[in-house]
């Protein structure tokens, strides 16, 4: 199964993007977040394969951050 980790700013997108998963038994939504400051508590507690990231997310105030969050967590994905 393939984890993923929803980060975006509007509910409406954790919404649609759960209601299109929800059919797909190989994927699952493990955690959503609203801010950038949270990913890295998501992350260090779950085991998150994939991150699919807004990239005007609140708290992210560089791709930089992006970077550090790809070193510390190597095996994640980013969308």
């Amino acid at each position: 199964m393939i984890k993923v980790c929803l980060a975006d700013n509007y509910p409406v997108v954790h919404y649609g993007v759960k209601s299109y998963f929800k059919d797909h038994a190989e994927i699952a939504i493990a955690a959503n977040v609203g801010s950038f400051s949270m990913i890295r508590d998501i992350l260090l507690t779950k085991e998150i394969d994939v991150l699919l990231l807004d990239l005007e997310l609140e708290g992210l105030a560089s791709i930089f951050e992006v970077k550090s969050i790809l070193k510390s967590f190597p095996k994640t994905k980013i969308i």
